[in-house]
């Protein structure tokens, strides 16, 4: 898999780029850098730099395979590489089990610290916080990725089949804080206060953002510039933003901030009117706990945040590969995904009606199941039919 981060590799010399050199992120070395590594990872465990002309030839060897739909998936706060790399080989996986060979995920790992287990509420606050602040410094560095996109969409037409792929961005939690600066970084320094149309798609979960942010003049209306359509997954009942409301209103209270509102992940926007009309929500309230259950102590809690994998946390026991104890493949696909695969493949927002909003099935899967034709009967011959006439009759039920 593919991804590129700004975190600090361990070791000699870590800022120092060169391709193929092998790289070793340590989860509990949280250190953000300037610079961005473009990488790859494999599923023994290594980790080699690609570099950007590298990176984006496998991009395009791969768009020649099929892997025409690019996700560029952005991970929410308290979340160590080990996990976020879990998360992005759990992407790849499901989606190729809905759609094989049809895309390609490619992770933005931005440096925050490990979920603080059963820490007090007080140093709780203090990671959110410490995150927050990590999430505002990587908007400019990752800027420089989306410059990269752009450069190659626009001026290599010779290289079709870079130029052919389809970008789309799924964002959970913190995550959607991280691509509202990307956007807006990009927009006040090259863009000239704009940003590109970039993406077919832009996928928000979980968004850990003021219910407001789409709106215009608001920091996430440039999100709704960036796609054709933007997508909210939202459920009311997320306890993780639960405790992100409180956090903020605990933030702002010191800085004067206006962040002191329902987070978008939460409600979805407050108002869709407001909003452009690319902007559509939908509500996971049917399913947002059954796909995200943390087990604890021999105790099940439901958190029903990070819903867009499967309804089963089980992963790899003691494994030789750190990111595979957060490998989530097993059980149940979640609705939202499914979602998100056939907005992609389709290139319209499934099952979404007039109003642009939709509550989503805990049924729902994509490609929807063929329903099992009725068993046919043995048609009798004329003569038969004549001689016993309940020989046409249907069977009961």
């Amino acid at each position: 898999m593919l991804f590129v981060t700004n975190r600090v590799p361990s070791g000699e010399n870590p800022l120092v780029s060169e391709a193929n050199r092998q790289l070793q992120f340590k989860d509990d070395f949280v250190h953000a850098t300037n610079s961005l590594f473009y990488c790859r990872a494999d599923a023994n465990g290594e980790i080699t730099e690609v570099m950007s002309d590298g990176f984006f030839a496998s991009l395009a060897e791969r768009g020649k395979m099929g892997r025409k739909n690019v996700l560029l998936y952005i991970h929410g706060y308290n979340t160590s590489m080990s996990k976020a790399l879990g998360k992005g080989f759990s992407l790849q996986t499901l989606l190729d089990r809905i759609a094989d060979k049809r895309f390609e995920v490619v992770t933005l790992i931005w440096p925050c610290t490990a979920d603080p287990q059963n820490a007090e509420q007080q140093v709780r606050a203090l990671k959110y916080w410490n995150d927050q602040d990590a999430a505002d410094m990587s908007g400019p560095v990752f800027g420089r990725l989306l410059s990269r996109f752009v450069f190659r969409q626009a001026h290599l037409p010779a290289n079709a089949e870079a130029c052919q792929m389809r970008i789309h961005m799924l964002a959970h939690s913190m995550g959607n804080r991280v691509l509202m600066n990307v956007l807006n970084a990009w927009g006040n320094s090259i863009g000239g206060g704009g940003v590109p149309l970039l993406c077919r798609n832009i996928f928000l979960t979980g968004a850990d953002i003021p219910n407001t942010a789409l709106e215009r003049g608001q920091p996430g209306y440039a999100i709704t510039l960036a796609a054709r359509k933007v997508i909210v997954y939202h459920a009311s009942d997320d306890r993780k933003l639960e405790e992100s409301i409180v956090a903020n209103t605990f933030r702002d209270g010191f800085r004067g901030a206006i962040e002191m509102t329902a987070r978008l992940g939460d409600s979805g926007p407050e108002s869709l009117r407001k909003t452009r009309d690319n902007v559509h929500a939908i509500d996971c309230d049917q399913f947002n706990e059954q796909f995200d259950t943390k087990t604890e102590g021999g105790k099940s809690r439901s958190v029903g945040h990070s819903y867009f994998l499967t309804d089963s946390e089980e992963a790899e026991e003691n494994p030789s590969v750190a990111w595979k104890a957060y490998y989530q493949v097993k059980g149940a696909i979640s609705p939202s995904l499914y979602h998100m695969a056939a907005t992609m493949l389709t290139d319209r927002v499934a099952k979404i009606g007039t109003k642009r909003k939709l509550k989503l099935s805990p049924d729902y899967v994509f490609p929807p199941r063929q329903a099992v034709p009725p068993v046919a009967t043995a048609q009798p011959s004329a003569a038969a039919g004549a001689t016993n006439p309940v020989a046409h009759a249907s069977p009961p039920g």
